[in-house]
């Protein structure tokens, strides 16, 4: 295919126009090339926007790359794993872990059977898997995911790699996860020690795994330590997206947790507030990330016994999880079980049993 061709293909696809190309021009080798052209092109498309913070865009983006795909492939055909799995990571990234989980295992299953179980690709798929079933609390089926993604990594690429840091940090994130803290630090620095030393280290990555240290260190009590891997993943992800992207938000909403166990509540709060309204703008209002932080204002204030401005943010919570399909399980346990226990603060004991007892038919 030619250069011009592909550039007026690429500019047609960029202003919304899908151009098929005949095929009585082309032979089979040449429409399949076509075929992988476009696939490709939808997937920069969803990344660039994903890039530029325009979250719901990248989604529809990546569906109709994956439309596309299915129409031109045939099932099992290698060229459908990438655009299952980058649509995957967008569902897990906008809070829909139902979907991401399907599109992982059908991506997954695809490199499998193409390229075989030892295949580095099918260990970069049981990392995004694993991810996704940890957010899904379902710990030991995400370790098995990451330890056999690691055992892949090395025997492909040794010790010293770039893909072994990820597997080095996204284990490590599991251990802190379950308070496994020695386990977890140990992890950390081998990831942290690979990308300081690699000439190609992301900033991104670099970012995360300062955020996760910082983590590591709050659960440890040591704050001073927490708060300056916070103020550096802060500064990195400011350096590379500006202000308003879901990168600082995480940043920041973290970083108010530090504040809250330190006692400085001020600090706390503006964080906080500050990574709401980020959320809200960039993901959305019924984002799970959004009840999270509505959750964790709402415990700040009950933690300085401002109960009224407590329960509004419990209700928010609560209204995000409920009416929007954005909350698991969990995460409405634990909201119910929350607002139950401010209830019970303020001698509202009928309330909260009402409250409790929503939460344990959920439990059984």
């Amino acid at each position: 295919m030619s250069k011009t061709r592909s550039l007026r293909i690429a500019a047609s696809l960029m202003f919304g126009l899908l151009f098929l190309p005949s095929a009585q021009a082309q032979d089979l080798h040449q429409a399949k090339v076509t075929h992988g052209l476009f696939v490709n092109l939808f997937q920069e498309k969803a990344a660039i926007l994903y890039s530029e913070g325009k979250y719901f865009e990248a989604l529809n983006a990546a569906i109709a790359g994956l439309n596309y795909a299915q129409k031109v492939f045939t099932p099992g055909n290698i060229e459908l794993a990438e655009p299952y799995n980058n649509l995957a990571l967008l569902y897990r990234a906008n809070g829909n872990y139902a979907k991401a989980l399907r599109l992982h295992q059908r991506a997954l299953t695809i490199m499998k059977n193409v390229l075989g179980e030892d295949d580095p690709s099918v260990a970069s798929m049981l990392n995004d898997l694993a991810l996704v079933k940890q957010e899904l609390g379902k710990y030991h089926q995400a370790e098995l995911l990451y330890r056999k993604a690691l055992s892949i990594t090395k025997n492909n690429y040794g010790d010293i790699h770039e893909n072994m840091a990820v597997s080095y940090n996204n284990l490590a994130g599991l251990y802190r996860t379950q308070g496994r803290n020695d386990e977890a630090e140990i992890l950390f620095k081998k990831a942290l020690k690979i990308w300081q030393q690699s000439p190609e280290n992301s900033a991104d990555r670099l970012a995360k795994l300062m955020n996760n240290l910082a983590l590591l260190y709050q659960a440890q009590g040591k704050y001073d330590e927490a708060l300056q891997y916070h103020k550096r993943a802060l500064h990195i992800r400011e350096r590379s997206h500006g202000m308003n992207n879901v990168y600082m938000a995480t940043s920041l909403n973290n970083m108010a947790g530090l504040f809250r166990v330190m006692g400085r509540y001020e600090e706390a709060e503006a964080n906080y507030l500050k990574a709401l309204d980020i959320w809200k703008r960039t993901l959305g209002a019924n984002h799970p990330n959004v009840a999270k932080c509505l959750n964790n204002l709402g415990f700040l204030y009950q933690s300085q016994q401002k109960y009224k401005e407590a329960e509004v943010y419990y209700q928010q919570t609560l209204d995000v999880l409920l009416h929007s399909g954005a909350g698991d399980k969990f995460a409405i346990v634990t909201a119910y079980m929350n607002l139950a226990e401010l209830y019970e603060s303020t001698d509202r004991n009928h309330e909260a049993k009402k409250l409790r007892d929503l939460a344990n038919e959920l439990i059984r």
